[in-house]
């Protein structure tokens, strides 16, 4: 929980008694040169606030957001507004918006006085106007570290029926479905109440192969945009299990983050039209991240293949953090943890030449392959999936 580091007594349009706001500033992680942080507004009324809007004038370039956006741009003064889910503030309630921004913390660790404004319409429909004449937004001393992400933007655990609606999928590159089950095992006979099982039958490669064979089509793919805001540094985290006979024969695909059209299948990106970041297993269970990049030549690139390893029957836990680069500059970044350990730190990686390709979700693509049957899996088998989230990595 952040500190409190702001409290006043703000006034309405009209007379509330005692009605205060609760607003607290956390730089969560610097670096020379930019920072993230998060801003918690707590409604302290006894009406919710519905259609809020915060406006600010910073010292600091505000680069991306999420739980919220801009909204606009002008004279220097960025206005924020909701995010889709969060557009109301219930009474005894707060939001989290998380920012990264271009700027330096001062010498006494603290951003200079920053003037705000806040509005927004309460439930009897009057006009909330909250401002000061300026804040000082300070750092948190004593951050605090918890094994969950501190901004958590989206999860799934497949306990939902309709599982697919959480997921926004979008209409491409979407085949296997018929190779999907949701498992719901015996109480307290597994790790997850619930997760996705997803089969690869015998003989079976890649679908492009499979349609020129007659093999059957393992696995299983589609894009999955999240109804999260893109972003250009995400984390994405997930549970596998290989079956207890898994064959890695030679290797195959698992899924990871996407931007733009999500580039596969031999399509290199030119640094303007998308981009993957997939993980595969390969012999022996060796890992990879296997990411189209506008540097991959023919086909993906193959980053820390066996720097790290999975094992048949037991449950992982996968996590990729991706920071694309700033155009004009190779300085993009992946890392990678696997059972809470960093494994991998790929960097000087170019993933675009523009501003305006970011990360924009999940691409879930697991299948064995490699394009012909000297990857095909030799017994019917499957890889079991549970617990995804998308953060911001802090």
């Amino acid at each position: 929980m952040l500190p409190l580091i702001i409290e006043r007594v703000l006034k309405t349009c009209y007379q509330i008694k005692n009605m205060t706001s609760n607003i607290s500033f956390s730089v969560t992680k610097s670096w020379n040169g930019g920072f993230t942080g998060e801003i918690i507004v707590k409604n302290n009324s006894l009406s919710d606030w519905n259609n809020w809007l915060l406006e600010l004038a910073p010292n600091f370039e505000i680069v991306s957001i999420w739980n919220g956006e801009i909204a606009d741009f002008s004279n220097n003064i960025y206005s924020l507004s909701s995010a889709s889910w969060n557009s109301t503030i219930s009474a005894g309630n707060s939001i989290t918006i998380g920012f990264k921004a271009k700027g330096n913390l001062n010498d006494n660790n603290t951003l200079d006085s920053i003037n705000y404004t806040f509005n927004a319409i309460d439930s009897n429909f009057n006009q909330i106007s909250l401002t000061n004449i300026e804040i000082s937004l300070v750092t948190d001393p004593n951050p605090v570290t918890t094994d969950e992400p501190i901004s958590l933007l989206w999860s799934d655990d497949f306990s939902d029926l309709n599982w697919q609606n959480n997921w926004q999928l979008l209409n491409k590159g979407q085949w296997g479905e018929e190779n999907l089950e949701v498992i719901n095992p015996p109480l307290n006979d597994d790790l997850f109440d619930t997760y996705l099982r997803t089969y690869y039958p015998a003989g079976s490669v890649t679908p492009s192969y499979s349609k020129k064979t007659g093999e059957p089509i393992g696995g299983a793919q589609f894009f999955g945009d999240l109804g999260i805001p893109s972003s250009d540094t995400l984390k994405l985290s997930y549970y596998l299990r290989f079956s207890d006979n898994f064959d890695f024969v030679k290797g195959g695909k698992l899924p990871g983050l996407y931007g733009g059209t999500g580039n596969t299948g031999g399509n290199i990106p030119d640094g303007t039209d998308g981009f993957s970041t997939r993980f595969m297993w390969r012999t022996n269970g060796d890992a990879e991240v296997y990411a189209y990049l506008p540097t991959s030549t023919n086909y993906g690139t193959s980053l820390g293949r066996g720097d790290w390893q999975f094992v048949p029957g037991v449950w992982h836990h996968l996590e990729q953090e991706v920071y694309l680069n700033d155009v004009g500059q190779n300085n993009g970044a992946i890392e990678v943890s696997l059972d809470g350990v960093q494994v991998a730190n790929f960097s000087g990686l170019n993933f675009r030449s523009v501003d305006s390709l970011n990360i924009d979700g999940v691409l879930f693509s697991t299948f064995f392959g490699g394009s012909d049957s000297s990857w095909a899996t030799p017994n019917n088998t499957y890889v079991d999936f549970a617990n995804f989230n998308v953060s911001i990595p802090v």
